[in-house]
């Protein structure tokens, strides 16, 4: 499932649009509609589980309602970087 980012703070129960690209992504090229479910981000640590209420095509415009929200643990991975010099002549 994909998840589409959303410019304000989630909570649950709260009532948000999605316009533009991401409204056309989800009604055009996924083919969801009412009743269907999305994944949804504010990009800063939360997520959470909507549903589409309504949808106006015309306009690009999916009013969805927050059925969940949970807090996203950011992993820190542990990387080492090794590189080989090559030898000059």
């Amino acid at each position: 499932m994909a998840t589409f980012f959303v410019d304000q703070e989630i909570k649950a129960g709260q009532t948000l649009h999605i316009v533009g690209e991401d409204a056309h992504h989800i009604l055009r090229v996924l083919r969801l509609g009412l009743k269907d479910t999305i994944k949804i981000s504010d990009g800063d640590n939360f997520q959470g589980l909507a549903i589409i209420e309504e949808v106006n095509f015309r306009q690009q415009l999916i009013k969805v309602r927050v059925l969940v929200k949970n807090r996203i643990i950011p992993i820190k991975p542990q990387i080492t970087l090794i590189q080989g010099m090559p030898k000059g002549n």
